[in-house]
């Protein structure tokens, strides 16, 4: 069985065990893993060396959250640029 490099998540122990045996990581904060333990290890935040880890709910969250304040904010400025160009376009004076 070949072998899998995964990182686990931040302040994560330099050593972990897997079917009784002692897997130590190297100085990259790197695990390398037999694949059927990689596959166990993603369910607890660990991710396969080069890959993105997956988002978690918090984070999807906070991205939901700052996109549709980011939304909104355009949307204003928008409205703000609409009613300018109208006032310009009546010479000056507000709707």
């Amino acid at each position: 069985m070949s072998n899998v490099p995964v990182r686990g998540p931040q302040g994560c122990a330099k050593t972990l065990s897997f079917g009784g045996e002692t897997i130590t990581a190297n100085k990259r904060g790197v695990f390398l893993v037999p694949a059927e333990a990689a596959e166990h290890l993603k369910r607890h935040v660990f991710v396969i060396d080069g890959e993105e880890p997956a988002e978690t709910d918090e984070e999807r969250q906070a991205r939901e959250q700052a996109e549709a304040e980011e939304a909104a904010r355009a949307a204003k400025e928008a409205e703000a640029a609409r009613v300018a160009a109208e006032a310009a376009a009546n010479g000056g004076k507000q709707p």
